[in-house]
């Protein structure tokens, strides 16, 4: 992967789609995406309930925004 970011996933529900994600606190989570130069994307980890604990295990993934 030539870029890695965070990424917030929020829960969702479509017509024919759904996406649920987080517990009974939240309805989101935080995933590390790495992006190539040809813009193909890929999840790479998934599942942190903070950014700062998505930062902490993949430092490499960019700065909090301000």
């Amino acid at each position: 992967m030539d870029r890695k970011v965070i990424v917030k996933l929020e829960s969702f529900e479509g017509r024919d789609t759904f996406l649920h994600c987080g517990d009974d606190h939240q309805n989101f989570l935080f995933c590390i995406v790495g992006i190539n130069n040809d813009g193909t994307a890929e999840v790479l980890d998934s599942a942190y309930r903070s950014y700062e604990e998505a930062a902490a295990g993949w430092p490499e993934a960019g700065t909090k925004p301000t």
